[in-house]
């Protein structure tokens, strides 16, 4: 059959939720997670943010997504919770598997401070918190779903609270009660609010201390929506974005090098993907899916992307012709105070 070509909207203006600018819609009714949903799609040409204006997320689509094994992405994490326990080294065997992870286990291998006290938001099944601990680190995972906090207690052990940024901080009342970072993978990109998410972190950190995001990267700007459909994806991010963010909060910036050994096949396979309308996930009932999995990594090159000479060739041809990749790491680092 052949695929269905994006058509663009009638301009139609909302305000940016991340730089308060206009935003103009760039397509209506674009097809959602969920058989028969629409979603209008916004971007804003000043911070270069593609977003959707919608009601928060109904609970019942992520607990659809979480008790299903058929959900294309989300299955990996359920992979990842049953492997972990089995290595020795379960944070180096997270790098090893996607981008997000290899961002933090680099970026705290390369820190030139001690930031030992950790604090995971959006933990879910509980494997990167019990990793870090692993590692060394004093690491907490929160999580709103009880279920969730839960299974990761049985399964890692009481690194976990059922909480949000909200109750934590109110237990949160001095400089030894805060963390050294505050990580949120592949999380900033479903709330309703990103710049109130980072806000309510800022009294949880240490004078000095980071938060740490990965997010999908929109880099290609002429795309629209090449990201997991709304609304479980509400705002696709570019740097840019960041660089807005960071100024609105008085935060400093740095992006971390992605030299994920995998990467090279990942980012030219997304070049060279056709933009198309995707396809809904879940059916109306949320009990079945409506795609099956598609692994694009064969086993074999995966493991091929870990020999130590080609993943120095791999790095060379990231570092010098693909600059943009898939995937965006950001550390804000709230201000330490001026030495005396």
């Amino acid at each position: 059959m052949k695929e269905e070509k994006y058509q663009l909207a009638s301009r139609a203006f909302v305000g940016c939720p991340i730089c308060g600018n206009h935003a103009i819609k760039i397509y209506t009714a674009f097809p959602g997670y969920v058989v028969n949903t629409k979603y209008d799609i916004y971007k804003c040409n000043q911070c270069i943010t593609q977003f959707i204006v919608a009601p928060d997320t109904p609970e019942e689509i992520y607990n659809a997504i979480y008790s299903l094994d058929c959900v294309p992405g989300y299955d990996r994490y359920k992979k990842y919770a049953n492997e972990i326990i089995r290595y020795s080294d379960p944070f180096k065997y997270l790098s090893k598997q996607e981008s997000a992870y290899h961002f933090i286990y680099d970026f705290l291998e390369k820190a030139n401070v001690k930031l030992r006290r950790i604090l995971e938001i959006g933990s879910g099944l509980g494997y990167l918190t019990y990793a870090l601990n692993k590692a060394g680190y004093s690491a907490t995972g929160i999580d709103i779903s009880n279920s969730s906090v839960d299974k990761a207690i049985n399964r890692f052990g009481n690194y976990y609270k059922h909480s949000d940024l909200k109750d934590l901080r109110q237990n949160t009342t001095d400089e030894a009660s805060k963390f050294d970072l505050i990580i949120a993978t592949e999380l900033i990109e479903h709330v309703v609010n990103p710049v109130e998410l980072i806000k309510e972190c800022i009294p949880l950190l240490k004078s000095g201390g980071f938060i740490l995001l990965t997010t999908p990267n929109y880099y290609v700007e002429k795309r629209i929506w090449q990201t997991d459909p709304p609304p479980i994806h509400r705002f696709w991010f570019s740097r840019r974005s960041f660089e807005v963010i960071a100024g609105v909060l008085d935060l400093n910036l740095s992006f971390l090098t992605d030299n994920y050994p995998n990467l090279l096949t990942t980012s030219l396979g997304s070049k060279s993907t056709p933009v198309s309308l995707p396809h809904p996930i879940l059916c109306e009932n949320l009990r079945d899916c409506c795609i099956t999995i598609r692994n694009h990594n064969h086993p074999f090159i995966h493991r091929l992307m870990y020999i130590e000479k080609i993943k120095l060739i791999i790095n060379f041809f990231l570092k010098h012709f693909i600059r943009n990749t898939d995937n965006l790491g950001v550390a804000l680092q709230l201000s330490p105070p001026p030495k005396q």
